[in-house]
């Protein structure tokens, strides 16, 4: 009998001794809530590249995280164009939009990213009925990109089927130019 409670005893001193069944049941401090959010503001630069409609992109912008999950940003890009078959370089469009990303932790470094744009497009060149200086909508999607941590509040960020639409001219016959670009950025802040 004292044997059977002498085991008793001790399974439950170290059971109530336990640092880390202590540590499991305390609520995280007001300090670790504040490094773990990802609120707040954030610059990002990006390069992309299409190939089915020759096309780079190099876009800087702001964002504001106003949750972990959700953040809304403005961008302003440079789009050149060219032709891999020909080898000519069109100057492109400059493209100025707004930016909605919802993401999802899927663990501590890496976090999943679905993207879509919405602003306008600049024509830079002169081409049969597009005039330079038309201006139209531009559109954008990235159903499925990638952010991973690599320094405290800095972000390695992958969109590789990044699908952009920008529409310089709108009156007359319509004119757009898809691009299924790859892109990769760097992210600093939320």
């Amino acid at each position: 009998m004292r044997v059977k409670t002498l085991c008793v005893s001790l399974t439950m001193a170290a059971a109530l001794g336990s640092p880390t069944t202590a540590m499991a049941h305390d609520p995280p401090t007001v300090a670790e809530r504040a490094e773990n959010s990802l609120t707040g503001f954030a610059l990002h630069s990006v390069f992309g590249v299409a190939l089915d409609n020759g096309a780079l992109a190099m876009s800087v912008g702001g964002r504001y995280a106003w949750s972990n999950n959700w953040l809304v940003g403005i961008d302003a890009e440079y789009n050149p164009w060219f032709n891999l078959s020909s080898g000519r370089v069109a100057r492109g469009v400059i493209n100025t939009y707004a930016t909605l990303i919802y993401r999802q932790p899927v663990s501590r470094h890496f976090s999943l990213r679905t993207s879509v744009h919405l602003g306008s497009s600049l024509l830079l060149f002169e081409m049969v009925g597009a005039p330079k200086g038309s201006i139209g909508p531009y559109l954008g999607a990235s159903l499925l990109g990638l952010s991973y941590e690599l320094a405290p509040k800095v972000y390695l960020i992958v969109d590789p089927a990044d699908v952009v639409v920008p529409v310089p001219q709108v009156h007359g016959a319509p004119f757009l130019y898809r691009q299924y670009r790859f892109s990769i950025g760097v992210q600093w802040g939320a």
